[in-house]
């Protein structure tokens, strides 16, 4: 049986009484193309980082754990990885780098990138969510 992220994240929208419309604001659609959302077994990161945000939940682990090219990526330490906790106030400031390559040498190499970026942040004084 296909896992369709889409299904899951209408679970949980219907879960937590959110409407359909706010939740296609929220992620950037109009509702008209909502349904078709909800029917997609691929989903951009984009969208499933703004639904996790907007839902309180981690669709982004849930999506990699369960399609067959997610399952080739490592994950560093992670806790409580079903329940999602922006810890960002208003007064800071979020910033996305997005990665392009061949999913392989980027498993290879992430982990020790994202180390090295979260300790040259550390020593500057900053923090990484």
């Amino acid at each position: 049986m296909k896992f369709v992220i889409g299904e899951k994240i209408k679970e949980k929208v219907e879960e937590k009484g959110v409407t359909q419309k706010a939740f296609a604001s929220a992620i950037g659609m109009t509702t008209r193309n909502l349904e078709r959302f909800f029917e997609r077994s691929d989903i951009s990161i984009n969208q499933l980082v703004k639904a996790s945000e907007f839902l309180n939940y981690d669709f982004v682990s849930l999506y990699l754990e369960n399609t067959a090219n997610g399952k080739n990526i490592p994950f560093l330490a992670k806790e409580n990885s079903q329940q999602y906790k922006p810890e960002i106030r208003s007064s800071d400031i979020s910033i996305q780098i997005n990665i392009a390559g061949d999913v392989q040498l980027i498993s290879k190499h992430f982990p020790d990138l994202l180390s090295k970026l979260k300790k040259e942040a550390e020593e500057r004084g900053l923090h990484l969510a």
